[in-house]
């Protein structure tokens, strides 16, 4: 029977050590894996070397393996922390129970575990933190609420903790109370500066509000001192890309993607989701010059995700595919969601196979099909959980779709619920095309306008600034006609490959 010696952890939850060293290391790895530094792996292998008996650093190197996607490492750490769980308290029992069902890939059993642990370990963290993964695989719903809600409940139990304020900023920002997740943000780096789990929501904010070169500035001088094997090292690249293409710096997007974000940079799953979603919106918002190296990132999804069956991911895998060109990977992929909706998969046939669908559509040029797919699924999406910025790009299809076909009023309709909902230049940019094209050249001179505003301070040769200069200037021919092009920057077509 193991003895904890008054061990705990820095939640003051018991640990089943004896060993002052095991704790110590135990306690240094898990820090690492909630800040998403280096060297988790390592911490959490000296607890084990301290004392071959202790159970959680097994628990937590699976789930730090189960991150990286190597998942049957995962597996074969969580049941060895299993074996290990004779004697120790409910507690740690229960945390153990919970990571075996998670990464074993049973999302019902593994959201029941973590709802009854949280109710009476608040303080388990690393149980906590894997809650919106949880959600994700169990698929449905609309998780932004139920994470707030969670936030709102547990919170009295963390205190000024500056892990629980990263975690909690991620989610108010998801749920647009920007100005609070942005004070938890910053209060969380002040309490723990190299916190990339802080990091990742102030990217957020600056995104969501529309202030790019605050964005670009801040995670230039993060990235500088952040260790490029980190977990999210890739990821907050592909944030600071996002803020450079929404600038219209589009060859310093290639350079960051090129540097920490496509497949020859990282192989993880995260990078695979950056990889796709930032090609496809360089390549939809007319930035490529030429074909974009979508064969790689394809290649990588396929490799996590041979088979349909997670709904973020088969959406972000039908967008590598469609930009590859790839008929038949998306044949596969489309015939594996309808097996999962004949199985019972609650959204597999109602959302994420229309979506896929229309992605496909979209990849053939064939945007009617693609809003037909896609326009039924604009308050839907939210079940596909990621974020807010993440599936961004699956309605960004839809308007570029609605332009390409002339469907003008209704991609008003959508870019004014979505500038209600926060600022966007890339979206004034889109309203003025869309006015352009019903003829209101005033308008859309409005909306030109308000682009080059937020556009200050970035590329002044935008081909997407351009080309709606160019439209809004041919808006009034002699005739006085409503023009009846509609181009994007690059001719209003995908890049042949």
């Amino acid at each position: 029977m193991t003895a904890t010696n008054g061990l705990h952890d820095r939640y003051g939850l018991t640990l089943g050590t004896r060993s002052d060293a095991a704790a110590d290391a135990y306690v240094e790895g898990v820090d690492r894996l909630l800040s998403l530094n280096v060297g988790t792996e390592a911490s959490l292998h000296r607890a084990i070397e301290a004392d071959e008996t202790f159970a959680l650093p097994h628990a937590a190197l699976a789930l730090f393996y189960r991150f990286q996607g190597e998942t049957a490492a995962a597996r074969v750490a969580a049941r060895r922390g299993l074996e290990l769980a004779v004697g120790l308290s409910r507690r740690e029992q229960q945390h153990l129970t919970f990571v075996e069902a998670f990464v074993g890939g049973d999302p019902v059993p593994a959201l029941d575990l973590a709802r009854e642990h949280l109710a009476e370990f608040p303080r388990d963290a690393l149980v906590l933190y894997q809650v919106p993964f949880v959600v994700s695989a169990h698929g449905g719903g609309d998780r932004r609420q139920l994470m707030a809600a969670l936030v709102e409940e547990i919170a009295p139990s963390y205190g000024d903790d500056w892990w629980f304020a990263a975690f909690a900023s991620i989610w108010y920002q998801e749920i647009d109370q920007f100005e609070l997740a942005r004070q938890l943000a910053m209060r969380s780096l002040e309490l723990y500066p190299r916190n990339a789990s802080a990091a990742h929501p102030l990217a957020h904010v600056f995104y969501e509000t529309d202030d790019h070169a605050s964005g670009a500035n801040f995670l230039n001088g993060w990235l500088a001192t952040y260790d490029r094997a980190a977990p999210y090292h890739c990821h907050l690249s592909w944030h600071l890309a996002l803020n450079e293409l929404a600038r219209g710096n589009y060859a310093r997007v290639m350079e960051l993607y090129e540097d920490a974000i496509s497949p020859a940079a990282a192989q993880s799953r995260l990078s695979f989701y950056d990889a796709a979603s930032l090609l496809w919106r360089y390549e939809i918002y007319g930035c490529a010059a030429g074909p974009l190296p979508w064969g790689a990132v394809r290649d990588l999804g396929l490799r996590f995700f041979p088979r349909a069956g997670t709904p973020f991911p088969d959406g972000m895998l039908a967008l590598a595919c469609a930009g590859a060109g790839d008929e038949a990977a998306l044949e596969r992929l489309i015939d594996g969601l309808r097996d999962q909706a004949d199985g019972g998969h609650p959204i597999a046939g109602p959302i994420v196979l229309p979506l896929v669908e229309g992605i496909a559509a979209f990849g053939r040029a064939d945007y009617q099909t693609a809003v037909r797919k896609l326009e039924p699924l604009t308050g839907e999406i939210v079940q596909l959980s990621g974020t807010n910025a993440q599936r961004e790009v699956f309605e960004d299809t839809l308007l570029e779709a609605y332009l390409r076909v002339g469907q003008f009023d209704r991609a008003e309709v959508l870019l004014r619920k979505r500038l209600n909902r926060r600022s966007s230049t890339r979206d004034y940019l889109w309203l003025g095309r869309a006015q352009v094209g019903t003829g209101r050249a005033d308008e859309a001179r409005q909306s030109l306008q308000a682009a080059r505003a937020r556009w200050f301070g970035s590329a002044a040769d935008s081909p997407e600034l351009a080309a709606l200069e160019r439209l809004v200037t041919a808006s009034v021919p002699d005739d006085g006609a409503a023009p009846t092009e509609q181009p994007n920057a690059e001719g209003g077509r995908r890049q042949t490959r």
